[in-house]
């Protein structure tokens, strides 16, 4: 199953290789410019069709899938006439005219996909209305709750800061206590007066 999806973009559309092939191929210099303008509008040709590919990609496998099923409902066959069925139809032409389609419908033709699909039950586009939708695990913390908690939070350091500003002045306003004599201050400190 790997291989029925088209690979990631990594830059394989690129001109060094190209370039590698022309040396190696032996052929003239002269030649090298109109050869290299014209592979770069086939790699920008090849990148747009990638690029559409994979955009459209699970719209065109739920296309092919949906067609082989109702095929299957309609005839009952098996998978050689379903394969067969699909052959005559257009959306056959469709995958297999494109580079980048071609393998992945190979894919799933030649693998159990098919067989597998066929056994599973219809699929539902869409929710069923009478469903409840599952619950949570978790709760969601309301907005009010947390805004409480960051402002307890807040609060419970402010007084944590205003006992401990309140506690170092009490201990400096022991240590220091000012003497006003004769318009000077005199600073007593430790029960010694220390000159201004």
């Amino acid at each position: 199953m790997d291989r029925c999806v088209i690979k990631e973009y990594d830059h394989f559309f690129t001109m060094e290789s190209f370039l590698d092939y022309l040396k190696n191929e032996g052929i003239p210099k002269d030649n090298y410019t109109k050869m290299i303008i014209s592979a770069q509008c086939h790699l920008e040709r090849a990148t747009n069709d990638y690029f559409g590919v994979k955009a459209t990609l699970a719209h065109k496998t739920s296309e092919l899938m949906d067609y082989l099923i109702n095929r299957h409902t309609a005839t009952n066959g098996t998978k050689q006439s379903l394969i067969q069925d699909l052959k005559n139809s257009s959306l056959y032409k469709e995958w297999t005219s494109n580079r980048f389609l071609s393998p992945i419908l190979r894919c799933y033709l030649e693998g159990t996909l098919i067989n597998r699909d066929m056994l599973m039950p219809p699929r539902q586009n869409y929710p069923n209305p009478f469903h409840k939708s599952a619950t949570s695990a978790t709760p969601k913390t309301p907005k009010q709750a947390l805004f409480v908690l960051i402002i307890s939070v807040v609060g419970f350091a402010f007084i944590i800061v205003a006992i401990k500003l309140y506690q170092h002045l009490i201990y400096t306003r022991n240590l220091k206590v000012r003497f006003h004599g004769e318009g000077i201050y005199y600073e007593i400190r430790d029960n010694v007066i220390v000159s201004p």
